[in-house]
């Protein structure tokens, strides 16, 4: 029924109107609208429907569910000044609005301090539709659907809208603006998706202090283009499944400023998804992003530049599948805070950053889900840390197994767990950096392996800090890249599943330093250096255990206390291992094999702090292994000697042998040298004996000292086809015995030389003790050295020959059944003298070849006592007595006076020397009688 405009009716709608509110129903709606007083209902142009209040609380327009046939279809705009408008449980209409978009234009418009509420209903705009705010208003969508195809919204001047339990999917065709200290909040699982636009574009912009809130579960969706933010702006996703996707990214306001400062914030569940890539995704100036609270998440790629930060805390979650990108010095940071729970980070994608950005990852759990590469200067510095690299592919570097590091990148883990998975791979390369301390630890997984490259490293430092596990193919160290185990960490290989080892090759190193440990299971792995690389271990407690290759020109250095198990190395071509400095060595051997081995011990006290003696052996029969001590001293202790065996060569130069009580040194297949300088010492001068077979004993030099002492019946021992030889001015004394024992140094075929004016003692007194010679040995003295045995004994098919004038020979009880060869130089022979000839029957022979004199008488043996030499009386060749004459007409014979064997020889010139003396006589006195002439 429509209602006459009468004075009753104007009284009666003056007092409601006097009341601040108006309730719509059936019979109001020939209502004259336009009344003036409190608040105005009036239409507008375009069929636009004013509600005027009277300040801030406003007066009130009221729409029920029984109003709807009554609202007139030809308002189709509203613009609420100061008022409130109600719409409750009504399918409710909103005009055209058009483009532009302006006030005039504007389906709703909020002014001053007006609300718009709309509740269990679905509202629809025609099409070009938006809504409009300003001033303090608030709009509210509650329980609601917004209908219509294009709608667009715009609030300025700190007003809000809100959508509670509402759904917003529409097509935006002119835009979504959120500015000057205007808030959009969207709550209680509502959803807002910008699904595209008609022909203006999809963009939300949030400038000017807006604020964009996504509570209780609601979901944001932006569309296909950028979400454009401007200085002071703030988003911030609270709650469970709360969620703002930016399906394009976003980026500053282009109008507005290139550097915005701006914030977001996730917390207590919300989810913030950024899709199209780090460079969509750009936090500027001093921005900050802050994620907390379980369950609270950010997944895709972004990027800080200029001064931005972010921060992800107490349970938070990082999904980072797509990368990262820090610029300008920026620093990301992921911790615990307060809460107990610790935040989780997913790694995949490229992470980069400027030298000096930062990803901090503290009392996280990070683990990569895919292909990782940290790269571009950035360091990742992980803190009280799980850190998981995940597993890779077997079959080769590709694949899902990388995890890599380049450009001069770090990786850092402080007081962290690194877990690697099956196959697990770690790729260095361009000066890159991963490092572990601080008790850093890896997690066991099946396998893992190593690629660095171009001056890279790998750092393990610190105690307690602790690399380890299996290997599973060959890991590469190359282009000057590094291995580094510092201040009491450990590397260590504990088995393999395929592979030639752990590999150094151009110019690559690995150092041991400050008390760490490099390690493999002798079966399991190999260290093995190539061309120029090094190995260098240092400092008191550092050490390198398990088998090591050396070749090309590489080289390993040991020093300062540092040790190296040199029991299973393998040096070849020109490499060599270096030891200098105090090395307290508990291993059981030196055992270096390979085409030249050459271990080096320079300027070193070589501790050997092992049970039992050290074995030093060669391994390879064409050239053996040689170990060198260079200025150094070997400090054996208790019964601690030296065996030295398969091919090894073994140098003492300007070296001391220390031990104390009882040590022995056996040389098999091999050598041992004494020379410039070098000394042995120990106490009770050392207890020392040898034990040689098929080996070289040289003791040279005239500084050399080898004063020793034999045990209780231990003598020294000299067999199959070994020497020992005394050169160049040494001198060796085996002086005594410990013990009531007699000793005996034998020689069973073997040979003993004494030359070079070298001096070889052996003065215990005693029938029994002394030399002995056996089975095809030998003993030659030469160039005036001197020889005192305690006793003599020489077996019929061994010999001793005294070559030249000048030698001392000396013995006791001389039991003889051999070959004694006295061999002249050009003024004669020496002479042998014993206390005592207890047996005499070998054959002496005497070599004058060389002899340059006219004659000789010279004593061949003196003895003490008497002997029955009558078998050796001759003066031509017998069984017993055999001469080489220098010249043919030379004539000798041997005699006895008192107990000794004389011999004496004539020498008759040659035809052509007498020929030449009788010329030279002839000449002179031709001379002489011209002489008198004159």
């Amino acid at each position: 029924m429509k209602h006459l405009l009468t004075p009753i009716s104007l009284l009666f709608a003056g007092a409601a109107l006097f009341g601040g509110s108006m309730t719509f129903t059936a019979d109001d709606t020939a209502y004259d609208y336009s009344d003036a007083s409190a608040w105005t209902v009036a239409p507008g142009t375009n069929d636009r429907l004013v509600i005027t209040g009277t300040g801030t609380t406003g007066s009130s327009l009221n729409m029920t569910d029984d109003a709807t046939s009554a609202w007139n279809p030809n308002y189709h705009n509203i613009t609420l000044n100061d008022a409130t408008f109600n719409i409750t449980g009504s399918n409710f209409d909103f005009g055209f609005g058009g483009s532009p978009m302006t006030v005039d234009n504007a389906s709703i418009l909020l002014q001053g301090a007006s609300a718009l509420n709309v509740t269990n209903t679905v509202t629809n705009f025609k099409d070009f539709g938006f809504i409009m705010a300003a001033g303090s208003s608030v709009a509210t969508f509650k329980n609601m659907t917004f209908g219509g195809t294009y709608v667009s919204l715009q609030f300025h001047d700190s007003s809000k809208l809100v959508l509670d339990n509402s759904t917003y999917n529409k097509n935006a065709w002119g835009g979504i603006f959120v500015d000057g200290s205007s808030e959009l909040e969207i709550k209680n699982g509502a959803s807002f998706n910008i699904n595209g636009n008609w022909g203006g574009n999809d963009t939300m912009y949030l400038k000017d202090n807006a604020a964009l809130n996504i509570n209780s579960g609601a979901v944001f969706n932006t569309g296909s283009d950028y979400l454009y933010i401007s200085s002071n702006a703030a988003i911030s996703v609270d709650g469970t499944n709360s969620r703002l996707t930016l399906n394009h990214g976003f980026t500053t306001d282009p109008d507005v400023e290139a550097v915005a400062n701006y914030s977001m914030t996730v917390s207590n569940g919300g989810t913030i998804v950024f899709t199209g890539g780090a460079a969509a995704n750009t936090f500027t100036g001093t921005s900050t992003l802050t994620v907390s609270g379980a369950g609270s998440s950010v997944s895709g790629a972004f990027a800080l530049s200029e001064n931005a930060s972010a921060i992800f805390t107490d349970g938070a979650t990082a999904t980072l599948t797509s990368g990262l990108s820090l610029n300008d010095s920026t620093t990301m940071t992921i911790q615990k805070g307060a809460a107990e729970s610790a935040p989780s980070v997913s790694l995949g994608g490229t992470f980069t950053g400027d030298d000096g950005a930062v990803l901090n990852l503290t009392e996280v759990a990070a683990s990569r889900s895919s292909n990782t590469v940290i790269s571009g200067g950035l360091k990742v510095q992980v803190t009280d840390s799980t850190f998981n690299i995940g597993s890779g592919n077997p079959g080769g570097w590709s694949g899902t197994q990388y995890f890599v590091i380049s450009d001069g990148a770090s990786v850092v883990l402080d007081n962290s767990v690194l877990s690697q998975g099956s196959y697990g791979a770690i790729q260095l390369t361009d000066g890159a950096v991963f490092k572990m301390q601080n008790g850093s630890t890896v997690a066991y997984g099946n396998y893992r392996s190593f690629d660095v490259s171009g001056a890279s490293q790998v750092i393990m430092d610190g105690a307690g800090t602790v690399y380890d596990g299996n290997f599973w193919q060959t890991s590469n160290f190359v282009d000057d890249s590094k291995l580094v185990v510092s201040n009491g960490a450990t590397f260590a290989v504990t088995g393999r599943h395929s592979g030639e080892g752990i590999i150094f090759s151009d110019s690559a190193a690995a150092e041991v330093t400050g008390g760490s440990t490099l390690s493999t299971n002798q079966n399991a792995y190999v260290f093995i250096f190539n061309g120029n690389s090094t190995l260098a271990v240092s400092g008191a407690g550092s050490k390198v255990t398990g088998p090591i290759t050396l070749n090309d020109n590489a080289a390993a250095t040991v020093s300062d206390g540092a040790t190296m198990d040199l029991s299973n190395i393998t040096i070849n071509d020109s490499a060599s291992v270096n030891v200098s400095g105090d090395l307290d060595y508990g291993s059981a051997s030196i055992a270096p094999k390979g085409t030249s081995a050459v271990v080096n011990i320079k300027d070193s006290t070589f501790n050997r702090t092992y049970a039992n003696a050290i074995t030093v052996s060669g391994a390879n029969a064409e050239n053996g292994a040689t170990v060198n001590f260079i200025d150094s001293t070997y400090a054996a202790g208790h019964n601690q000697g030296m065996i030295i065996t398969s091919d090894a060569n073994v140098v003492f130069d300007n070296s001391v042998y220390r031990t104390l009580n009882f040590p022995y040194v056996t040389v098999t297949d091999s050598s041992m040298t004494f020379q410039n300088g070098s000394d042995v010492k120990g106490s009770n001068k050392g207890f020392f004996y040898f034990r040689a077979s098929g080996s070289k004993v040289v003791i040279k030099d005239s500084n050399t000292s080898f004063d020793v002492t034999h045990y209780n019946g231990l003598g020294s021992s000299f067999s199959d086809g070994s020497t020992f030889t005394v050169s160049d001015g040494a001198t060796v004394s085996f002086a005594d015995i410990f013990g009531g024992a007699a000793v005996v140094t034998s020689f069973d075929s073997s040979t003993f030389n004494v030359v070079g004016g070298s001096t070889f003692l052996q003065n215990r007194s005693g029938s029994s003790d002394g030399v002995s010679l056996d089975n095809a040995s030998a003993m030659n003295v030469s160039g005036a050295s001197t020889v005192r045995l305690s006793a003599t004994t020489v077996s019929s098919d061994s010999s001793l020959k005294v070559s030249g004038v000048g030698n001392t020979v000396q013995t006791g009880a001389l039991s003889f059944a051999g070959t004694l060869m006295f061999e002249s130089d050009a003024s004669g022979i020496s002479t042998i003298t014993a206390s005592s000839v207890a047996d005499f029957t070998g054959k002496l022979y005497i070599d004058m070849s060389t002899f340059g004199g006219p004659s000789l008488t010279t004593t061949l043996i003196e003895s003490a006592s008497a002997y029955d030499w009558s078998d050796y009386v001759a003066s031509a060749d017998t069984s017993f007595v055999e001469v080489v004459k220098a010249h043919e007409g030379d004539s000798w014979q041997t005699f006895i006076e008192g107990n000794n064997l004389i011999f004496n020889y004539v020498a008759v010139p040659e035809a052509s020397t007498c020929a030449t003396i009788l010329g030279a006589l002839a000449l002179a006195f031709a001379l002489m009688r011209r002489r008198a002439r004159k």
